[in-house]
Formats: structure tokens, sequence, C-alpha cells
């Protein structure tokens, strides 16, 4: 039997948001203090209504017969081209003025693209991979900064959340390896780890050393020397 004191109570919308990241390989830069690496993040420019024409984290509401994390990997398909990828709840934000249109609480995802992410250019949205560069977002001509002016909602604040969080988290869980494929040389992985943290990493081989085995394979290296193929344990 129905409540009857239910529908007195205001509903809020709920939308699920996800901060996609991947990195790639960088062009050697004498002011950057990691030069194998980028850590970037896809954003959309929005075609409406509020923050029209802002950059923005794909997301979009929830509808009354999916889930939370399904809405996550409808809208990154549809608003910036990306499927099959990992997704890890980060945080629930649930500000009372974050949308100027109604009460919004969103749920959050850190979305993780590999080299075998599969990828579709939208045919309506315009999307981008930014460069995050201390507090500032690069692609191009377009430079962006973390804050509320550049970009739409308080996607700034979700965007450093799930950087923050994957910098706490690198070293005790397994999330860096999403970033690689199933086989890869420790250098790769290290280039992940350099790219997230935003500095070198000394002694990485000892550091990996229990979470990574090798496959017995090589791949051709720098200078044509053979490359050590691993997989995480």
């Amino acid at each position: 039997m129905s409540n009857p004191n239910f529908m007195k109570y205001e509903r809020p919308s709920v939308t699920a948001d996800v901060v996609l990241l991947r990195t790639v390989d960088a062009e050697n830069d004498s002011n950057r203090k990691n030069s194998n690496k980028k850590l970037q993040v896809r954003l959309y420019k929005r075609k409406e209504e509020p923050f029209i024409d802002k950059w923005s984290i794909p997301g979009g509401f929830v509808n009354i017969d999916k889930t939370i994390e399904e809405i996550a990997k409808a809208k990154v398909k549809e608003k910036v081209g990306y499927d099959n990828i990992f997704l890890e709840q980060l945080y629930t934000f649930d500000n009372i003025e974050r949308d100027s249109r109604w009460r919004v609480i969103s749920t959050a995802y850190i979305g993780i693209a590999n080299q075998n992410s599969k990828f579709t250019n939208p045919t309506d949205c315009e999307s981008l991979w930014f460069t995050i560069d201390g507090d500032t977002l690069v692609c191009e001509e377009i430079p962006l900064k973390l804050n509320a002016s550049d970009l739409a909602f308080d996607h700034y604040e979700i965007i450093k959340k799930a950087i923050e969080r994957i910098q706490n988290k690198i070293f005790y869980t397994d999330i860096a390896f999403n970033f690689v494929t199933e086989t890869f040389t420790l250098r790769e992985l290290q280039n992940v780890f350099e790219a997230i943290l935003g500095h070198n990493i000394d002694n990485f081989r000892r550091t990996m050393k229990d979470k990574v085995v090798s496959t017995q394979k090589t791949i051709e290296g720098k200078a044509h020397r053979p490359a050590e193929l691993y997989k995480k344990k």
C-alpha cells in the first residue's frame, strides 16, 4: 500500500556525472616535472542553458527505469563518444544551489579510458581532451581554469575531487592499471603513475614488485631494445 504522506515531500532530481580521464604521451618540455605522460580530462561544450557554451563533464538526469551507473555510461557515450570504460563511484555532490533550475543532486563517477577504449565521434556534441596542468586545463588554444567561471555547474569541484581521489589511492589500490592495456611495460605503467602524481618516482620497479608479473614476452622498445611485458597480478 502506498504511503499517503509520501507526496508531501519535495523530490529532488538526480544526475550522473563522469570525470573521464586518460594518460597520453607528452612532448618533451623542460618546464614540466614529468615529460613522458600527461593526464587529460574529456569535456564537451553545452548547447543549452544553463551554462550554454560552457565546457562540462559528461552527465545527465537519471531516468526512472535506469540505474545511476547505467545513465553514467550512456551519457559518456552520448556526450563524448566513449564506450567500454572503467567506472568507479566518486562522491555525491548536493550543494543546494548547484543547479539554478531546481534541486539537483549529482552522483559523480571517475571514468578511465585506455588505449583499447572504443570511441565513436558524437554527431551533435563538441568534445575535446584537456590536459590537466595544476589548476589549468589546456587544449590547443582553449585554456580553462578549474573554477566556477570557466566550467559549467560545480564541475570544477568534481574534477578536483576526482584527481585528489586517484592521487590518494594510486599506491594502495589497482586503479592505475585501468589506464594501461592488459599487458604493458614497466615504463608505460610508471608514466601513468607520474602523470597522475605530477612528479617522478624513484625505484618504481621495487614499488611494483608485488603488483605485477612478467609475461615472459617482449616488444621493441626505445633504441630498438626489447622491453619486457608485464601484467597485473
